[in-house]
């Protein structure tokens, strides 16, 4: 969960592509589950918290063909520079975003629109909008974008400690709603609806991963240049490669339908269309022994009834 908080500080500021991965920053990412966070009884809250819509210079936008840009790394959107002849220039930008367990913070610092700032208070990997729905289109507008800055109570931060880690998760998300449910006035239910997703299973003559040697620490690392795009897990399951943001084909939750339990060390690499080189959905075949299969599966979505701007803070 802290690993959350900290890679969030990158300030990843837009769901872009990567290759036919649909990329974000979350938190809790390696073992984190799916299902939507419902509260029950009165909200814990931060001690303290502040919201403040984010200033247009900082708001970048990264153009569909630009890579994922991590701390200080972008593509140049319409504000780019442009040729003597008037001809814009779009830099592409390698990324790099590496996701690990990390120690349990009291500090909150997030950087993103309504609809991701919804999503990751009610535990869904970013790159899961089209399970928000609802709202004005401000919600979902890349120009209002607000910085979340919270600390967690000493008192209630030690009694946090005690806790196991799904549950820690859980309760700073849980802070989240009712800072979103203060600052920003929001309301919503929840509705069970039939969506398109993959099934992550094991292609015709066997899965190709090596299992994760003794010791080593639960890591997915993604990497891109806006052509090709490299994928490398570390001691990793399927199940935690199936739920991360760094697996999103076309924007779709997949299911891990393995039935592969162990953990796994391996290289995914691919093209985008750009490069010559496999798709993601070849390379998975060819370089893993898996294979992502279309289908549908009924999800539980987030229905947003009310939500308004916050005021500055």
């Amino acid at each position: 969960m802290a690993m959350r908080h900290q890679e969030m500080r990158m300030a990843m500021r837009h769901r872009i592509a990567f290759g036919l991965l649909a990329v974000g920053v979350l938190g809790g990412v390696l073992a984190r589950a799916q299902e939507i966070v419902h509260s029950e009884g009165q909200l814990p809250q931060f001690e303290v918290a502040t919201v403040k819509l984010m200033k247009p210079e900082t708001v970048v936008s990264l153009s569909a063909g630009a890579a994922m840009g991590g701390a200080g790394s972008a593509g140049d959107g319409a504000g780019g520079a442009s040729t003597a002849g008037g001809e814009k220039i779009i830099r592409q930008t390698s990324i790099r975003m590496s996701y690990e367990e990390a120690p349990l913070s009291d500090r909150v610092h997030m950087r993103w629109k309504a609809k991701i700032l919804i999503e990751i208070a009610y535990g869904l990997h970013i790159g899961s909008e089209d399970r928000v729905v609802g709202g004005p289109g401000w919600v979902d507008s890349d120009a209002d974008r607000y910085e979340v800055l919270a600390k967690i109570d000493d008192a209630a931060f030690a009694a946090l400690q005690k806790m196991p880690a799904a549950e820690q998760q859980r309760q700073v998300q849980l802070m989240e709603q009712a800072l979103l449910a203060d600052r920003f006035k929001l309301k919503v239910h929840f509705e069970t609806r039939e969506m398109p997703v993959y099934a992550l299973v094991i292609a015709k003559g066997g899965a190709k991963l090596a299992e994760a040697k003794p010791g080593e620490v639960a890591r997915l690392t993604g990497t891109g240049d806006g052509e090709s795009n490299v994928l490398v897990g570390q001691a990793l399951t399927m199940n935690a490669l199936a739920r991360s943001p760094l697996l999103r084909p076309e924007g779709r939750m997949v299911l891990d339908k393995t039935g592969l339990t162990g953990a796994y060390d391996f290289t995914l690499k691919s093209s985008n269309g750009a490069a010559e080189g496999p798709s993601l959905f070849t390379a998975m075949e060819e370089q893993l022994g898996l294979k992502l299969v279309s289908e549908k599966a009924p999800l539980e979505v987030i229905v947003v009834d009310q939500i308004e701007r916050p005021g500055e803070n």
